[in-house]
């Protein structure tokens, strides 16, 4: 009896094992998203002139110390550098 009961017990086992990957080869209940849902939502952008911080790594003066310190935009340098770059 107690024979008959594990093989019943493994053989359980396997099929719930089993009963996803047959049921996902028929078509059956998927969670995959439809193909235009997985297009990012973000875009990248190549700017034709260097941005105002690499830009100022070139040489400019631009009143930031060390190397991690961000720029003053309002620097004369930044701001002739913006106008420049929106004309």
């Amino acid at each position: 009896m107690n024979r008959k009961l594990a093989i019943f017990t493994i053989l359980a086992l396997l099929l719930s094992l089993l009963a996803p990957a047959v049921a996902g080869a028929q078509g059956g209940i998927s969670d995959a998203r439809p193909a235009a849902a997985r297009y990012s939502h973000r875009l990248i952008v190549e700017l034709q002139a260097p941005a105002l911080a690499e830009w100022a790594q070139g040489g400019v003066q631009i009143a930031a110390t060390g190397p991690a310190a961000r720029p003053d935009l309002s620097s004369p340098a930044a701001q002739q550098y913006v106008a420049q770059l929106q004309a």
